[in-house]
């Protein structure tokens, strides 16, 4: 499991600030473990936070891959979304079928 509270301090050394939006999507993402499409993310949001919109999850994720906290790769025609954990590693997909 990631150590959200780091990744809070780490939002906040760099001057930003964590909005309720930002902490719920980055727990979440924290959570799922890794591979999260947006739609995904949203899905899993939206019951705790109904005035959260999709727009906002995508402005989320962008600003933690910004930050170096998470990762975007494109997989089987997908962006999903991670967060990157002290050991790296990689994502093989198939040129052939795209997974």
């Amino acid at each position: 499991m990631h150590d959200q509270l780091n990744f809070l301090d780490q939002i906040r050394s760099q001057g930003y600030r964590v909005t309720p939006q930002r902490q719920l999507i980055l727990d979440t993402l924290c959570r799922l473990g890794g591979h999260a499409t947006p739609a995904e993310l949203y899905q899993q949001v939206r019951p705790q936070m109904p005035s959260l919109n999709q727009a906002t999850v995508y402005r989320a994720l962008d600003f933690f891959c910004e930050l170096n906290l998470a990762t975007k790769t494109e997989w089987g025609g997908s962006s999903v979304y991670e967060i990157i954990g002290a050991v790296p590693h990689h994502h093989l997909i198939c040129r052939r079928c795209g997974y």
